[in-house]
């Protein structure tokens, strides 16, 4: 049995491109593909506006929403048949919180990847109470796509680095999604003010890339007042098609204290983002 990318959508808007992505995708990494419709409470209550919803009307809103969603993913992987022939595709549909999809999905061992195709799912705080689990408890990558997504082969790839030995398996889990593309990786290591240590960090950086079975790769280092922003203008000026982050573990406390820097990245990036967690 193959192993999924699933990917959650929850609006008409980019449908068409986000599922393209999930074909693209399932095609060159041979896998299968699970596209999973999500309306939540709070989709229904918005449309309703000021007006107070009883549960019946809000359930029916609900299964309306999940009707047009489903309706239009059906429809765009009929257009593309061609493309599916080799692929499973099952579209599903749920009225669960997001948070609880993902935090289940991402445990089963047949999860390759989750696709989160709208930036809606980047901004509402269920996302932020997801990512906090996923910093725990997700046992598979996520890749994000924003809103006014357009694919395009992932022929260079930015993967911002802090040098460490975690990085390792990272980069080797990377480079399965990268052999498919021949895509040129970029190890970016941002400091915040000059590195009295540079050479060593460029040393101990070129060693990582020794332990990898892959030549299209490169090390680079530069620094900026802010790391998240220097990445993601790094990332514009040099037209990379994917970021690739390393989310932190961090206890409670820590994620009170510091802000994580690979979410302020997802958070405010123009480009597709891969994010793994840095205990899976």
């Amino acid at each position: 049995m193959r192993r999924k990318i699933i990917e959650y959508i929850n609006t008409t808007k980019n449908i068409e491109e986000a599922i393209k992505t999930s074909i693209h995708l399932g095609n060159k990494l041979n896998k299968d593909i699970e596209l999973n419709i999500v309306v939540e409470n709070a989709a229904a209550s918005s449309l309703a506006g000021a007006t107070p919803l009883t549960a019946a009307s809000e359930a029916q809103i609900q299964q309306e929403l999940l009707l047009e969603i489903s309706s239009k993913a059906k429809e765009v992987v009929n257009k593309y048949e061609k493309d599916t022939a080799d692929l499973n595709i099952e579209i599903k549909q749920s009225t669960s919180s997001l948070d609880y999809l993902i935090k289940e999905k991402s445990r089963e061992k047949d999860t390759y990847l989750i696709i989160l195709a709208q930036d809606s799912f980047r901004v509402d705080v269920s996302l932020l109470s997801f990512f906090d689990k996923f910093a725990q408890l997700a046992e598979c990558p996520i890749l994000r796509l924003p809103s006014d997504y357009t694919f395009k082969p992932f022929n260079r790839i930015l993967y911002a680095s802090d040098f460490l030995e975690e990085d390792i398996e990272k980069l080797k889990n990377l480079i399965n999604i990268a052999k498919v593309f021949r895509s040129h990786i970029t190890m970016l290591h941002i400091s915040e003010k000059e590195d009295s240590n540079f050479r060593n960090t460029l040393d101990f950086a070129n060693d990582i890339v020794q332990q990898i079975d892959y030549e299209n790769i490169e090390v680079k280092t530069i620094s900026s007042r802010d790391i998240s922003t220097g990445i993601n203008n790094y990332a514009h000026n040099n037209k990379y098609d994917l970021v690739v982050v390393l989310r932190e573990h961090k206890n409670f406390f820590e994620n009170i204290i510091q802000k994580s820097q690979s979410l302020e990245i997802t958070k405010d990036s123009e480009k597709a983002i891969l994010m793994f967690h840095e205990l899976n």
